[in-house]
């Protein structure tokens, strides 16, 4: 390992392709036992001491705040938020939740549940301080619930916004309100007094319906004083350039703040000790960018005698130009593109000649056998690389071939050496600390 300067990092977003667990999981590893996963609120402190091309406002994020929609003591229909306390504080208390629709066998099930006795405990305060806010009165001011863009005047006004974003929402939205304001100035050359800066959405799944549930009972059983509570994760979106229908006829620079729906990507803040957020570390989103920049330190010696050929394989060139075999696919499927053998010596044999295969599932996936490649090398190449795009051949109107160029080579490889995996480099969290230049 090559010598850094390690930087000291109070906070980092923590990404894992495998989902909310894996995510969490990883998280803890960075914040210890004095840390603690971010709420909304510890986003809003992120973002407020950010700014427009900054990390925090062009990523999202899920947080252990969470929205609770069920029916009060004396009937009516309401939304409890929580920042960090209640049922789904816990990944115990998210995965208990959430269950009610991924373990559901029939598929049918949409979002997350809590119990009567634990609505009716955040109701009562039990767990802590919440934020109460009428569902009902949400319907009556807006022609679509939970999916229109609100201008920021309207932003600060709304309690649900204001309950979601926490003790500095108005502070957050002004920040935002300003930025807006500057870009609407910059890219479009008006000037707008209170532009649209934020979707009050729920979880597209499992919607809350004005008319409650009975209209859809399969999916969203009726709720009423004994059935428990809707639960979701709260989460927000990155700034974008959101085009709907504007009085300004302009995009928005708008984000949304909305409902976790369990097969969504999970992106947690991981926040060691007790400070108030002030910026964010990426942290190792992107693991595949990791090991290829980091190849040369990534590399693990093999118990391959150096004189052993690998057969036929496929190539891949990094971007400082170095090669490397791709991990043997096996079977009719698409590349790899992974890395793994070490290229020492590469000459092209011929030039580039067409290479067709069937079309085998849905025309939008390049896959072949390596097999069917190595029928058409010239006989001294053991290797090869695929040059240019994908070209679809039709018959009748329908897609039944796949046609490319393919190069042929005559390679020497280094079988001494394998360059780790991204799956056990992702497992690795001191060494990805390491290569991100980061310090516990």
């Amino acid at each position: 390992m090559k010598k850094v300067l390690l930087q000291p990092v109070n906070a980092m977003a923590f990404y894992h392709p495998e989902g909310l667990v894996s995510a969490w999981n990883d998280t803890h590893k960075f914040i210890g036992s004095d840390g603690r996963i971010g709420t909304m609120a510890d986003v809003v402190d992120a973002r407020i001491n950010t700014g427009i091309n900054d990390f925090p406002w062009n990523t999202y994020f899920t947080t252990t705040s969470a929205e609770y929609f069920g029916y009060s003591r004396g009937g009516t229909r309401i939304l409890i938020v929580a920042h960090g306390i209640g049922p789904m504080s816990t990944l115990d208390g998210i995965l208990k939740a959430y269950s009610f629709e991924y373990k559901d066998t029939s598929r049918t099930n949409r979002g997350g549940r809590i119990t009567f006795e634990e609505f009716r405990k955040l109701e009562d305060g039990c767990y802590g301080d919440v934020s109460i806010v009428d569902f009902d009165s949400i319907c009556h001011r807006y022609e679509y619930p939970f999916s229109e863009y609100l201008m920021s005047g309207a932003a600060k006004l709304e309690p649900l916004i204001l309950a979601r974003l926490g003790p500095r929402a108005i502070e957050y939205l002004e920040h935002h309100e300003r930025m807006a304001k500057t870009y609407h100035n910059q890219e479009h050359g008006i000037n707008i007094e209170s532009p649209f800066i934020v979707e009050m959405s729920n979880a597209s799944n499992c919607p809350y319906q004005v008319g409650g549930f009975a209209k859809y009972p399969l999916i969203y059983p009726h709720l009423d004083q004994g059935n428990g509570a809707i639960a979701h994760l709260l989460s927000t979106g990155r700034l974008g350039n959101v085009h709907h229908q504007s009085i300004f006829r302009v995009p928005s620079l708008a984000n949304d703040i909305s409902c976790h729906e369990w097969s969504n990507g999970t992106r947690l803040l991981g926040i060691r000790g007790p400070a108030h957020v002030t910026s964010v570390h990426e942290g190792p989103d992107n693991v595949r960018q990791l090991l290829l920049t980091h190849w040369q330190e990534l590399l693990l010696e093999t118990n391959i005698a150096p004189d052993t050929q690998l057969g036929f394989r496929q190539l891949m060139q990094l971007s400082d130009g170095a090669w490397f075999t791709q991990v043997e696919k096996k079977g009719a499927c698409m590349d790899t593109f992974e890395p793994e053998y070490p290229v020492v010596a590469v000459e092209p044999v011929g030039g580039c000649v067409k290479f067709t295969t069937t079309i085998g599932g849905y025309h939008g996936f390049f896959k072949y056998g390596i097999e069917e490649v190595e029928k058409i090398k010239p006989k001294d190449a053991n290797a090869y690389t695929i040059e240019g795009g994908v070209e679809i051949i039709y018959a009748g109107g329908n897609p039944t071939h796949h046609q490319v160029n393919v190069q042929f080579y005559r390679t020497d490889v280094d079988v001494t050496q394998r360059l780790i995996s991204e799956k056990k480099l992702r497992k690795n969290f001191n060494l990805l600390l390491k290569l991100m230049g980061v310090s516990l």
